[in-house]
């Protein structure tokens, strides 16, 4: 069994050694099955020395760098395309924030849900770094074409996070996975063309978890599988590079799933609010409008989506929508 390990890492020097670290600590003797593992950092045009860091300190991690800020998505689909150039073979990849460490027993208990060939991908229990409060448990996805961490509450408009009172110590299947730390079926991911590049931050992987549904695959999240985060450590929340990216990738989401009656109701509510922030929030405002035309140019390609999917995909998006919040 061989596991290719994915880090997405910009301007992380300071962080990502103990992601590495927890990767190369995962405790597998009690697998049948022999387990290897590589481990592949892609940085995003880091300008804070991370690359000649981590060659010096890891010389056994491979490590490519490219010339600018590619987002989450693409440079993990680079990964997987390179390895697959050079004819070297793996089943399952995981994925890891640069500001995440994995429990010891992270991948014992992700594997054990992948003896199923239904499941796509195994997400688990993620913590906020040095704290008990849940930052996710899997993600849900609401009516109104966006996703939401299990364990995030919204209280005040500012969105918070349970404390572990064992509300998510059972296995199930859920709706959609969380990048921070997921075990994904490499064949799988392939098959389904990887993440899409439209998503540059954010939401990409609701969306591909979303299509591995459609194609007849689950997402399960198992809560013996424990990491922990510094939740937005490279992004701040309030910093206006969040609020574009989270803005803009929740609306290609909504565009590229959601029925044309959810789309029209939700982009004029977006409107609405962006108009109603022209009296308190001009960044909003500015922002809002970018995120808007931003979308032009990824209209052919969703409507491109929309129009090749199949009956089966069809339909079982209408049983996905069932169970949404």
């Amino acid at each position: 069994m061989r596991i290719l390990a994915i880090l997405v890492n910009y301007n992380g020097k300071d962080i990502i050694g103990r992601a590495i670290e927890s990767v190369q600590r995962q405790l597998v003797q009690d697998i049948a099955e022999e387990v290897t593992q590589k481990i592949i950092v892609m940085d995003n045009a880091s300008t804070d020395g991370s690359v000649e860091f981590l060659h010096e300190k890891y010389p056994d991690v491979f490590i490519m760098k490219s010339e600018k800020n590619l987002g989450f998505g693409v440079p993990i689909n680079v990964a997987t395309a390179l390895v697959k150039e050079i004819r070297d073979e793996y089943d399952y990849i995981l994925l890891l924030n640069s500001d995440a460490v994995l429990d010891e027993h992270w991948l014992l208990y992700a594997l054990e849900p992948m003896t199923d060939e239904t499941v796509f991908a195994v997400n688990g229990k993620t913590f906020l770094m040095h704290e008990s409060h849940i930052q996710n448990a899997g993600s849900a996805i609401f009516g109104a074409g966006y996703g939401r961490d299990r364990g995030a509450v919204v209280e005040d408009q500012r969105q918070k996070y349970e404390s572990d009172m064992g509300q998510y110590d059972s296995a199930c299947s859920v709706q959609a996975f969380c990048g921070v730390a997921v075990l994904l079926r490499l064949n799988v991911f392939e098959k389904l063309d990887g993440f899409d590049p439209s998503f540059f931050l954010y939401y990409e992987d609701t969306d591909l978890s979303v299509r591995a549904q459609k194609a007849g695959y689950r997402i399960q999240y198992e809560p013996r599988a424990i990491a922990y985060h510094e939740h937005a450590k490279t992004s701040s929340e309030n910093s206006p590079f969040f609020l574009y990216h989270s803005k803009r990738s929740r609306l290609i989401f909504l565009l590229k799933h959601f029925s044309w009656s959810v789309c029209f109701r939700e982009l004029a509510m977006y409107k609405l609010r962006a108009l109603y922030s022209v009296f308190y929030r001009p960044l909003v405002r500015f922002l809002a409008i970018k995120v808007l035309f931003s979308l032009v140019p990824e209209l052919l390609s969703i409507l491109k989506y929309r129009l090749s999917q199949s009956s089966d995909e069809k339909r079982r998006w209408v049983q996905i929508e069932k169970e949404m919040y």
